[in-house]
């Protein structure tokens, strides 16, 4: 089933990547000549080739992600209200708190990876007139010079790369402090229900096993509207 999954999330990826490029390419190849002649071929590769990527792993993570986390949160949401209601309440109000963090932090994220990928289209614009204009820049023996601009530039947006990544990081952390609370305001509260007897040692392990998925999907379900944006 496995082996199946992967050959038909590879399958589709590959096809709609092909159906996207079609339709890129047919869509250059009809612009104007004043669109090509405003439009460095560098940036239009890079542009392209980001872009097209992006569409497809957000589709992919819309059909293969999306689904299967909405049909567990609802099935674990169910079975945790059967299973005792006093639990699920506190838990079904602090799950949605590490998507809410997400979708505070998406709009940072969003910005972020615009600004890169203008500097990225940039970056490559420029390399590729030096390498079309590569007599003329050895001409004038700016080779160095040349290489010395492009690959400080690629520095500069590496930096900003490590500080968005720092950021993620720190988004990702302040997400799982919010799971393991909910784990502990389960536990807490459920052997006090335990303790007065009105909750057995069994239910409250069946809710805990529960729980212990239950933020994975709310994660993914995060992932993908960022991904999206």
């Amino acid at each position: 089933l496995h082996a199946a999954s992967t050959w038909l999330g590879w399958r589709t990826r590959l096809r709609l990547h092909h159906a996207i490029l079609q339709a890129a390419v047919d869509r250059l190849h009809g612009a104007s000549l004043a669109f090509h002649r405003r439009e460095p071929v560098g940036a239009l590769m890079t542009r392209l080739d980001r872009s097209i990527q992006g569409v497809v792993g957000a589709f992919s993570e819309l059909v293969f992600a999306l689904v299967p986390a909405l049909v567990f949160l609802l099935t674990a949401a169910i079975a945790m209200l059967r299973l005792e209601w006093r639990l699920a309440v506190p838990v079904l109000v602090l799950v949605p708190l590490p998507a809410l963090v997400g979708a505070w932090a998406a709009p940072r994220q969003t910005a972020r990876d615009r600004a890169l990928l203008d500097r990225w289209s940039r970056i490559y614009a420029r390399f590729n007139e030096v390498l079309g204009a590569i007599l003329t820049v050895k001409s004038f023996a700016m080779e160095r010079e040349e290489q010395r601009r492009f690959l400080g530039a690629v520095e500069e947006a590496n930096g900003l790369v490590v500080r968005g990544v720092g950021f993620d990081a720190r988004v990702t952390a302040v997400q799982s402090l919010v799971a393991h609370t909910s784990r502990v305001v389960v536990v807490g509260l459920g052997a006090h229900l335990a303790l007065e007897g009105r909750l057995t040692v069994g239910t409250l392990m069946a809710f805990l096993a529960f729980l212990a998925g239950l933020f994975g999907p709310v994660q993914s379900l995060t992932a993908v509207y960022q991904t999206v944006r």
